[in-house]
């Protein structure tokens, strides 16, 4: 049977849920699965609770000054005598880069990695100084990595011209559905407005996310249609943004992480259209959480996007930054009709994601 170690640090976002749904697709399989995440995971209790030969706690940061600490003391750290662990690993999953990802691949010589990039290309507005000090700890984990694993056929090439790497040893998997939060408790929002329809976007609050098009795109929509609210909801910096959203009425702002509970609430509001509206993106989390919710999505035409929600099939795209093309396909997905026709057609082609992954994964390590 072979050993796989699943190496996730990571704490919160999209990348926990990523990281938990691939491990337990993985645990269906004939492998010996060991596991090390980060003490501070926001989704610890659900890993607790997952069928695995061990899992690993550790400790991890909260800021730069302390991952240059812990990346010293992980440097000395001698994993397989204090946890008991084998001496040989055939095969390392790694569901998400981190800084600490090369320091603790380390600790297991002759393991084979498997190493999934969600973002080819740093997204416009990400902070730099992170970006570097991660590139700096993990530079040899791209080029020397067994498969490369990307959610995207769209980077393939891209990929394999910056970092040298062979096309044929890249696979490109498809993200799933985020299975968890449907079984979380809903805790409710402070909604002030709900209508006919509600549209929002869900998500960290950055440059490359387009808060702008979709306001002015929403100003727009209200010509129109008055009957309709929107709801923007992710931590992140919206100084920028208030001008515009002064002027506009039916809106709903929660400029903080949301917990789950928010999270299961925010997509049960009735009526709904997710919009993103990206100026940049390799995929998106949150699309999965729309089609889980059987919402329909409106979505940018850039990147990986483009592959998840393939356009009057299981979702409308429009052209990126053009605000008249986002409020003619508003205008559309108010069709009851068109709207489910999208979610089912989502649904479907996702329900079966992670363990279609797995045996993929698993096929490579026979």
């Amino acid at each position: 049977m072979k050993k796989l170690l699943v190496n996730y640090t990571g704490k919160k976002g999209g990348g926990p849920e990523f990281a938990f749904e691939m491990t337990k697709a993985l645990t269906k399989l004939d492998l010996e699965i060991y596991v090390i995440i980060s003490k501070k995971v926001s989704n610890i209790h659900e890993w607790r609770r997952l069928k695995v030969k061990r899992l690993i706690e550790i400790d991890t940061y909260n800021n730069l000054i302390e991952l240059f600490f812990i990346w010293l003391k992980y440097l000395f750290f001698n994993i397989q005598s204090k946890y008991r662990l084998p001496s040989r690993i055939d095969y390392i999953f790694v569901p998400m880069e981190q800084p600490l990802t090369k320091t603790i691949n380390n600790w297991f010589k002759g393991a084979k990695v498997f190493l999934t990039i969600h973002d080819v290309e740093p997204h416009s507005g990400d902070n730099l100084v992170f970006r570097l000090f991660n590139g700096m700890l993990n530079y040899k984990i791209k080029n020397f990595s067994y498969k490369i694993i990307l959610l995207s056929n769209v980077f393939i090439k891209k990929y394999s011209e910056k970092y040298r790497f062979k096309e044929n040893n890249i696979i490109v998997l498809k993200h799933g559905l985020f299975n968890n939060i449907s079984n979380t408790a809903s805790a409710s929002l402070p909604f002030k407005y709900k209508s006919k329809i509600n549209f929002i976007f869900f998500g960290r609050i950055s440059e490359y996310k387009g808060i702008d098009i979709l306001l002015e795109g929403f100003y727009e929509y209200l010509n129109n249609n008055s009957e309709a609210s929107l709801t923007i909801a992710g931590a992140g910096d919206m100084e920028k943004y208030k001008p515009m959203i002064k002027k506009i009425p039916k809106i709903n702002i929660f400029n903080w992480w949301l917990s789950d509970g928010e999270i299961k609430s925010l997509f049960e509001l009735p009526n709904s259209v997710l919009i993103t509206p990206y100026r940049d993106a390799s995929q998106s989390g949150v699309i999965t959480l729309a089609n889980l919710f059987h919402i329909p999505v409106i979505s940018s035409n850039v990147g990986g996007l483009i592959e998840q929600v393939l356009d009057n099939y299981s979702g409308l795209l429009f052209t990126n930054g053009n605000t008249k093309e986002l409020v003619s396909k508003m205008e559309l997905i108010q069709d009851h009709n068109i709207a489910t026709f999208l979610t089912n057609n989502a649904y479907k082609d996702l329900i079966s994601a992670w363990d279609y992954n797995a045996k993929i994964l698993f096929e490579l390590m026979k």
